[in-house]
């Protein structure tokens, strides 16, 4: 039980510096990202391990 608590404790912890520690260049306050307009959804090229996929980028918004 302990070990299944120390387990999710560190996960959630890398989760959680993960996701706050974006960085752009040294000097560069912005960045371009391509993209397309499609039904009201903005769709995203990726290339992950030399694989092109599309992703639909989620707001969140309602």
């Amino acid at each position: 039980m302990k070990g299944r608590l120390l387990m999710i404790f560190l996960l959630f912890n890398f989760v959680l510096h993960a996701q706050n520690d974006f960085r752009l260049p040294f000097k560069q306050n912005s960045t371009k990202i391509k993209f397309q307009l499609i039904n009201n959804l903005i769709v995203i090229p990726v290339v992950v391990n030399d694989t092109k996929l599309s992703f639909i980028l989620d707001t969140g918004i309602g």
